[in-house]
């Protein structure tokens, strides 16, 4: 076990949590991060709490959508992505569902609907008939 104010196992010192190596040390640690596949790169590091990463070197672009982000979710509204088959059809059916959605009664007919696909089947059929059937029929449903 290594002490944190005694010598390290790989030669170098440690004071306070931070390990020093001499320059030869140094030297030789960096050739053999380098040949690991390491790069090296020089940067500034600041304080904690001073900037946010997130959002400091947002382009102008990603700073436009997270404003409309916030916008949208005190409107009440959130992106969702979803998977789909790739084909017009769903392109066009998920654009209309996307409309419509504003509607709780919307909703509400687009959950009964997944929940037993028959009623649309039985619904059709109450449409076509004709005559005296039909009109009684629509009668007593309240349509």
């Amino acid at each position: 076990m290594v002490d944190k104010h005694s010598s390290t196992t790989n030669g170098g010192t440690r004071t306070e949590g931070f390990t020093t190596f001499t320059g030869g040390e140094r030297q030789s640690l960096k050739a053999k991060l380098r040949l690991a596949g390491w790069r090296e790169t020089k940067a500034f590091i600041e304080p904690d709490g001073i900037a946010d990463p997130a959002t400091e070197n947002r382009t102008a672009e990603a700073t436009r959508k997270a404003e409309q982000r916030e916008r949208d979710l005190a409107e009440g509204w959130r992106q969702h992505n979803v998977k789909a088959p790739d084909d017009a059809d769903a392109r066009e059916l998920l654009s209309h569902i996307a409309q419509a959605i504003e509607s709780k009664r919307f909703r509400k007919i687009l959950r009964t609907v997944l929940a037993d696909p028959d009623l649309v089947v039985i619904g059709r059929r109450v449409r076509r008939l004709r005559g005296e059937a039909g009109t009684q029929v629509r009668t007593l449903l309240g349509l």
